[in-house]
């Protein structure tokens, strides 16, 4: 019954937003791209205009017209209570969600438990937004500052009933997803800073074998379904990335930075670095 109950909604859906660009005389969207900030609430949009500008509301997506907000939530959680919030702040602490279970939430629309990858609580396979949409034979891609096996990202591409299964995770996404663009961290050959490693790991590209495929460019699925392998093509250099600015673009394209774990975050920091915010003398008076 549920799953009758999610394909009405579904087909409502598409109808409304036929009816409704039909009836504005509006195009729709030629593309669709959803930003995830990881752990990020209200209090954090505000922190970061306040870092930026010296005040809250200053961010261009609080100046959308239409927003709205998501609970993410585990399916063990204890639920989203305002008012018990406001009474009591160890209330958040209380089983909290973490990246996976609030990205499969967001991927699929079901609540899961913590570390699952796009599957249920019973650790069935839930079909995410990025396959359904690849069903209607639309182009997509999975891009993220962090190793691309990771959790936030995983959930769009993967199903594993474990987040820290890494090696798993990213070759499935590699070898059986049917997305257009992967991009993100997790170079086995390189630490966290851009230098030689001192240690390798192909955990984050789906192991060794699967590496090899890759430099290759012999890695990949029948993401369009003709019966023929669309492999990826492999980029490291920043200048390869600068290159898909401009002309044509391969079939299937795997973007891997020279770092191990983030763009930046998890790079050593620099005490001579000029980190400034807001200029004072732009803060608004007050009272």
């Amino acid at each position: 019954m549920k799953s009758v109950l999610k394909k009405i909604i579904s087909i409502l859906s598409v109808v409304l937003i036929t009816v409704f660009y039909s009836s504005c005389g509006v195009k729709p969207p030629k593309n669709v791209i959803l930003f995830i900030s990881d752990g990020c609430g209200y209090n954090q949009v505000d922190a970061t205009s306040i870092y930026q500008y010296g005040q809250t509301g200053q961010q261009i997506y609080e100046q959308f017209p239409v927003k709205y907000a998501m609970s993410t939530y585990s399916i063990k959680g204890i639920g989203y209570n305002p008012d018990s919030i406001w009474t009591d702040f160890k209330y958040v602490k209380r089983k909290p969600t973490d990246s996976a279970a609030s990205a499969t939430t967001m991927a699929t629309g079901v609540k899961t438990y913590n570390g699952a990858i796009g599957v249920d609580s019973s650790k069935s396979k839930l079909e995410n937004i990025v396959e359904r949409v690849e069903k209607l034979g639309k182009s997509t891609g999975i891009v993220t500052s962090v190793q691309l096996s990771h959790a936030t990202p995983a959930s769009f591409a993967a199903h594993n009933n474990s987040r820290g299964k890494y090696e798993q995770i990213s070759r499935e996404m590699i070898m059986e997803s049917t997305v257009d663009v992967i991009m993100g961290c997790g170079h086995p050959y390189f630490d966290n800073d851009g230098n030689i490693a001192k240690d390798t790991t192909y955990k984050y590209v789906g192991g060794n074998e699967t590496w090899q495929l890759l430099m290759q460019n012999q890695a990949g699925s029948d993401a369009d379904n003709d019966g023929i392998a669309d492999n990826w093509t492999l980029i490291q250099e920043k200048s390869d990335f600068q290159k898909l600015m401009n002309g044509s673009t391969p079939k299937r394209v795997f973007g891997l930075p020279k770092v191990r774990a983030t763009l930046q975050q998890s790079r050593d920091g620099d005490e001579n670095r000029d980190v400034t915010c807001f200029d004072d003398n732009s803060i608004p008076e007050i009272g």
